[in-house]
């Protein structure tokens, strides 16, 4: 009789376990990484707004992405970002991504979004930024409530290196009516991201680590309780990744990126199961004039599992994403102008950061 009352919660752990997170975004994704430190607005607006103010000004990102493994391939999910730069050391905006997810199984499919408010705050070569609303996980078929989700970045710019932080608290999940009948409490891991980037004539080199609290998740059904006992150790708690990048200041000015992350993911029982993944990325730039700051771009990337997948290993995928942004609006830095449309390409990628004129 005991066992009957606990078999329920026992099948719960398959289908706790094995999600992973989601970079959201096409440059951290080619970088193989979640960008904590990258300067490209498409991943700061996602991962670190508080590097935003180096570009002052408004910035709008639209894209998608799905995941593939073999010949099955994910719903497409959507991203979206709005940033208004609306002072020179202030700014706001709202971002809608996914956070989590797993894909492929059946019976254990899973996926968190969230939609935030932010705002950022420079102090010199220092930048601060706040984001926080409501996050929403869809799992087995059934739809949780709403819960808070809040998150903290600081980035520190010196001479051609970023430094940058960031730490969030996806918040706590309830679902009624989970696989018909059942009540689940779910609490989803906290994330810090530690980073660095080095700007220096056309190219980019990046390093992160990225920590995740799996140990501080937690599970309830129909009121009782339970953790699971996931292995400890490099891999889903603990990944590095590094990459370089590229710029080509051709007629269209090209960037190429690439990457590598060593981690892993959880399995069913908990077991860590460690992986290398190959990132590879290309973004293009349409400016309309060299002195016009407005400007229209693309991004794509890929991220996959499979290159150097290994029997007992993280199951083989790949992970597709595309975004399309624009930066428009006055810039509040005054800045002498360039007579050539290479040189404002190489300035706006890989500056030092830009003082205003006394």
């Amino acid at each position: 009789m005991i066992f009957l009352v606990f078999l329920p919660l026992l099948s719960l752990c398959s289908q706790y376990a094995p999600y992973t997170p989601i970079a959201a975004n096409p440059i951290s994704s080619g970088f193989a990484s979640f960008g904590v430190a990258l300067k490209d607005s498409t991943a700061a607006v996602f991962q670190n707004p508080s590097l935003l103010v180096l570009h002052q000004q408004d910035y709008l990102s639209g894209g998608a992405g799905f995941t593939s493994q073999g010949s099955d391939s994910s719903a497409v999910f959507p991203n979206f970002a709005y940033y208004n730069a609306w002072q020179q050391s202030w700014g706001w905006g709202i971002r809608l991504r996914k956070d989590f997810s797993r894909s492929f199984s059946r019976q254990n499919l899973m996926a968190t979004h969230s939609a935030k408010a932010f705002f950022v705050y420079s102090l010199g070569d220092l930048g601060f930024s706040i984001d926080l609303g409501p996050s929403i996980v869809f799992r087995y078929g059934t739809q949780s409530s709403y819960s808070g989700q809040i998150s903290l970045a600081a980035s520190y710019t010196w001479k051609s290196w970023i430094f940058a932080f960031s730490y969030m608290h996806p918040g706590k999940y309830r679902f009624e009516g989970y696989r018909g009948s059942d009540i689940l409490t779910e609490v989803l891991p906290q994330r810090l991201l530690v980073g660095t980037s080095y700007h220096k004539d056309d190219g980019l080199l990046y390093l992160e680590a990225a920590r995740h609290f799996w140990e501080k998740t937690s599970f309830g059904l129909n009121g009782i309780e339970e953790r699971a006992d996931f292995e400890r150790g490099l891999g889903a708690e603990l990944s590095f990744s590094g990459g370089y990048e590229h710029c080509f200041s051709t007629w269209l000015p090209l960037r190429l990126r690439g990457g590598l992350e060593w981690g892993g993911a959880y399995d069913a029982d908990g077991r860590n199961l460690r992986s290398l993944g190959v990132g590879l990325g290309a973004s293009f730039l349409f400016p309309k004039d060299a002195k016009d700051p407005d400007r229209l771009g693309i991004d794509f990337a890929l991220k996959d599992y499979s290159v150097f997948a290994k029997k007992g290993g993280r199951e083989p995928e790949t992970q597709f994403s595309f975004a399309l942004n624009y930066h428009f609006g006055k810039i509040f830095t005054i800045v002498e102008a360039n007579e050539s449309s290479n040189e404002t390409w190489n300035e706006e990628l890989y500056p030092q950061r830009k003082k205003s004129k006394e």
